[in-house]
């Protein structure tokens, strides 16, 4: 999988202490600024949304013990950011799984009370092809998130949490609060309504089949995404002239998309790329 190999670095300010990621701000040729906008794709459950305030993406699992003293930190302080937790779908059990898929379709703060309060879930109103569409989704933003931010050498584990400050930067473990308020900026990035929470009620289909040919990038820096929407978040960035092996297509809004499974060794889970940036060519150059 040809993903940019991001290098790490910290950075002490005030009292917090933080990673900045990556040192490269110009990932798939886009600045720091611009990629912080997908973060507003991800499927996610807030605790709270003030326009123009800072957000923090807070990727957490809903057997984590400190996931929950985060969640219960937040509620009972009302500080200068809204926050939103990432659900992790890598490592639960059923139960979790269901945890899982209500706080990405309820998204509001009492999907994350039943999970990290009382333990519990409701998902009645999804049918099992959305559970596991949701399933789907967030293990792939599991292992996109690891593979563009996680530092070498340090195991997969959580919380961590993204906030913008001179750029993307992420808290491993136990953030502190009063320092991530301090030290935001009181002008954030503009981040855009969120677009692919549609695919909840309505998941992307499957595939059509696409033979006989390979996708080649037309240009530098295309981007395949989480997602078949413009604004999701991006998990690959293929080079010039760099071919990937297609599993077929889907249309969504009138737009063709090039499906990939691209992950070893889960070959079912999919990423999308604009049919528009690849050039199709018959068998191989």
């Amino acid at each position: 999988m040809a993903l940019s190999k991001a290098r790490f670095g910290f950075v002490a300010t005030l009292t917090l202490l933080i990673a900045a990621l990556p040192a490269r701000a110009d990932w798939c040729g886009a600045s720091d600024a611009e990629n912080w906008r997908e973060f507003s794709s991800l499927f996610t459950a807030g605790m709270r949304v003030t326009p123009g305030r800072p957000t923090v993406y807070i990727l957490g699992a809903a057997w984590c013990p400190v996931c929950k003293s985060v969640f219960q930190a937040l509620g009972s302080h009302r500080y200068a950011f809204d926050a939103r937790f990432i659900p992790v779908q890598q490592g639960g059990n059923e139960r979790h799984a269901a945890q899982v898929a209500d706080l990405a379709s309820d998204g509001t703060p009492a999907a994350l009370t039943r999970v990290y309060q009382q333990n519990s879930a409701k998902t009645d109103g999804l049918n099992a092809q959305q559970r596991a569409f949701i399933a789907e989704v967030q293990n792939v933003t599991d292992i996109i998130l690891q593979e563009r931010f996680l530092r070498p050498g340090k195991k997969w584990g959580t919380p961590i949490t993204f906030i913008f400050w001179e750029g993307i930067q992420a808290i491993y473990g136990q953030p502190n609060l009063e320092g991530i308020e301090r030290t935001l900026s009181a002008k954030p990035p503009p981040l855009p309504e969120n677009t692919t929470r549609r695919f909840i009620t309505s998941p992307v289909p499957p595939e059509q089949s696409m033979r006989g040919v390979v996708p080649f990038a037309k240009r530098d820096n295309v981007r395949v995404r989480v997602l078949p929407d413009r604004n999701a978040l991006s998990a690959i960035c293929v080079p010039k002239d760099q071919g990937m092996q297609p599993a077929g297509f889907v249309t969504i809004d009138g737009e063709d998309w090039i499906v990939f499974k691209p992950f070893k060794p889960d070959t079912s889970l999919r990423v999308y790329g604009l049919a528009s940036d690849f050039e199709l060519v018959n068998g191989q150059r």
